[in-house]
């Protein structure tokens, strides 16, 4: 029988040679296909600009009862203490791979590894066909995260003229400009902020009191 579901009707006849004369019905769904990965998004949970987990979609309703403690064949290059955790709901499409974090790096899109290995755990579909080998880059879906900001007194008259904000990531650098920033108690001035791998910079208009230091 081909992959589908299948309406089965059976009636019985006697030995004498009576037939029911109604058919009792029942349905059978074979399902061989493999599930597939169809989307991979990078996680910063806590947004704190570190890199926590991937966000696997699946093309189907994953077994949970068949995924271990561990990362069940699951590995993410460049991080540690992966393990695997089920989307919100029962058997569902989703799953979540965390890992530790390292440093700064919401713009990373590491490459994310399955490997089949027909053991009792892993990712399988609800029918036990397991996912086959698998290894591409994640995509980045985790957002950049102002980490943290530096005073300046450039010309060193005792006023603070400009601050140079430290991203989690590399910015488009087109896209940024005074309109997106306020700075408490001052006013921001040209030329435009500028941004080159993740740091903007900012000029202040000089406040006419003596502000080093805050």
């Amino acid at each position: 029988l081909s992959d589908a579901t299948h309406t089965i009707e059976t009636r019985a006849t006697d030995q004498a040679g009576n037939v029911e004369t109604s058919y009792a019905s029942d349905t059978l769904t074979i399902d061989t296909v493999k599930p597939t990965v169809s989307a991979l998004g990078t996680l910063d949970s806590n947004a704190n600009g570190k890199l926590d987990g991937i966000k696997i979609t699946l093309s189907e309703n994953i077994d949970d009862n068949k995924l271990s403690s561990g990362a069940s064949n699951w590995d993410v290059a460049g991080y540690g203490g992966e393990s695997i955790t089920t989307g919100t709901t029962a058997n569902d499409n989703l799953l979540q791979l965390n890992f530790n974090e390292s440093t700064y790096d919401t713009g990373a899109t590491p490459v994310v590894t399955y490997t089949a290995t027909a053991s009792a755990n892993g990712t399988y579909d609800l029918a036990s066909n397991e996912l086959a080998n698998y290894s591409v880059n994640a995509s980045d879906k985790a957002l950049p995260i102002l980490v943290y900001g530096t005073t300046k007194d450039n010309d060193s008259d005792g006023f603070l003229d400009q601050i140079v904000i430290n991203f989690s990531e590399d910015l488009n650098g087109s896209t940024v400009t005074n309109a997106d920033f306020t700075v408490a108690g001052y006013t921001l001035t040209a030329p435009d902020a500028s941004e080159a791998t993740g740091v903007v910079t900012l000029t202040l208009i000089e406040k006419t009191t003596n502000d080093v230091g805050t």
